[in-house]
C-alpha cells in the first residue's frame, strides 16, 4: 500500500542523506518555510523539486518519492597523492612523494523518474472555480482562471475596438524577504540576487497582479471622467 506521506532528502551539510517527512508549509516574515515531522523547517528556495536534476550552489535539499528511490552519493579524491618511501643508496628511507591531500569530489545520483501523485496538491483555500497550479517544489497556489466569455456583447464590442499603449500605475502587494536574507544570498552565492529575485518573482500571484491591476484601470477610466466632466 503506496504511503500518503511526501519525503524530503538532504543534498548538503553534514545531514546528507537523511530522510525528512513532510509536515506542512508556513509563511514567516514573507518566506516560504517546507516543515517537517521532527520539528526542523527549511526556506522553500533551497529544496529541488521532484524529478528535478539540475543542482546548484544553492540546493540543499530534495523532494523525492520514497526512501527506496532516493539520491545516492559516490565520495571521491581528485588530485590526491599518497606519501611514497624509499630506500637510498644508504640504504635508509626517505620520503621521495610527500602527501598531497587533493580535494574530496562528491558525486551526485539522482533518482529514478517517478508519476509521484504528489506533484500537485489541493489546497483547502481553493475555491471550485479556482485552479491548482504548482510553483517551486510542487506546493500548490491558488490561480484564478482567465477564462471569459466570447458571446458576451461587452466582450465582443472590446475586441472589435481600437486600442492604444497607455502606461498605468499600480501599486502591487509583495511578499518579501527581509533585507538581511537577500544581502546574505546575494553576498555568499554566486548570482545570489538575481536567483533572490526570480523567487520572488514566481512566487507572486497571479491573482493579487490581476486585481492590483483592475483598480488600477478602474481609477484611470474614473480619473479620465472626472477630468471630462470639469471641461
Amino acid at each position: 500500500m503506496a504511503s500518503d506521506n511526501r519525503f524530503f532528502q538532504w543534498l548538503q551539510t553534514e545531514k546528507r542523506g537523511d530522510i525528512m517527512v513532510f509536515d506542512g508549509v508556513e509563511e514567516d516574515d514573507g518566506i516560504i518555510f517546507i516543515c517537517f515531522k521532527d520539528g526542523s523547517r527549511i526556506n522553500e528556495a533551497f529544496v529541488l523539486p521532484i524529478n528535478e536534476k539540475r543542482l546548484n550552489e544553492t540546493v540543499l535539499m530534495a523532494e523525492i518519492e520514497d526512501p527506496k528511490n532516493c539520491w545516492g552519493f559516490n565520495e571521491r579524491w581528485v588530485g590526491r597523492e599518497e606519501e611514497r618511501w624509499e630506500e637510498n643508496g644508504s640504504g635508509e628511507r626517505v620520503c621521495v612523494q610527500p602527501l598531497v591531500e587533493g580535494r574530496k569530489v562528491i558525486d551526485f545520483i539522482p533518482p529514478r523518474p517517478t508519476t509521484s501523485r504528489f506533484g500537485e496538491l489541493k489546497s483547502s483555500g481553493v475555491t471550485q472555480n479556482e485552479n491548482v497550479t504548482s510553483i517551486g517544489n510542487g506546493l500548490p497556489i491558488a490561480q484564478t482562471s482567465s477564462k471569459v466569455d466570447t458571446n458576451d456583447p461587452v466582450v465582443i464590442t472590446l475586441q472589435k475596438s481600437k486600442k492604444k499603449e497607455t502606461e498605468i500605475s499600480m501599486l502591487l502587494t509583495v511578499s518579501l524577504p527581509s533585507k538581511e536574507l537577500y544581502n546574505l544570498v546575494k553576498e555568499n552565492f554566486e548570482g545570489g540576487d538575481e536567483k533572490a529575485l526570480e523567487y520572488i518573482i514566481k512566487n507572486i500571484d497571479t491573482k493579487s497582479i490581476r486585481e492590483s491591476l483592475k483598480i488600477a484601470l478602474k481609477e484611470m477610466y474614473e480619473d479620465c471622467n472626472k477630468i471630462k466632466e470639469n471641461i
